[in-house]
């Protein structure tokens, strides 16, 4: 038997080993790679990102409700070490689509609004509020139909998030 003082160290020594002996395809071992980090306890740096990593395929594969634990589990490790560059945005969204797709309609709601508000484009909260942003987004496709060229981003930064704000809605 293993010292339960050891398990964590021996969590720790099977990722490193994983991510050395599987260098080249790494990302086919991540649901493992979470676990592993977290049980070890160490590295929560690598834990969040394994786990942000293993929610996204998850999701992709139809396993909603390992995605929604693996996804919830990246954003509170993001959510506990602050960090500018954290993709919370893009969690919260894949978040609302695992919940949305496990039929938890009201979980869905919550993790999309949140992915929405970090990206600057917040959900109108009342029924006069959605009709109010229905009808300025009619006005302002009016505008790129009328003016194509001049009123749309192409690419960049902003493209993306405009791009993830709507899938929001």
């Amino acid at each position: 038997t293993i010292d339960p003082t050891q398990v964590p160290k021996v969590h720790e020594q099977i990722a490193e080993s994983i991510e050395r002996v599987y260098a080249d395809t790494v990302s086919e071992h991540t649901v493992a790679l979470a676990l592993h980090w977290r049980e070890a306890g160490t590295r929560p740096d690598r834990e969040r990102h394994c786990a942000a990593m293993a929610g996204r395929q998850l999701l992709e594969r139809g396993s909603y409700k390992e995605a929604i634990a693996h996804l919830s589990r990246a954003l509170d490790l993001y959510r506990a070490d602050p960090d500018d560059a954290a993709p919370l945005a893009e969690l919260e969204h894949a978040l609302g689509e695992a919940y949305f797709s496990d039929g938890q309609m009201n979980e869905a709601r919550q993790a999309l609004t949140r992915s929405a508000g970090l990206l600057g484009a917040a959900m109108p909260q009342t029924g006069i509020g959605m009709v109010v942003g229905l009808l300025q987004q009619v006005l302002e496709q009016l505008v790129h139909r009328m003016l194509p060229t001049h009123s749309y981003l192409k690419s960049g930064p902003k493209a993306s998030k405009a791009l993830l704000a709507s899938l929001c809605y």
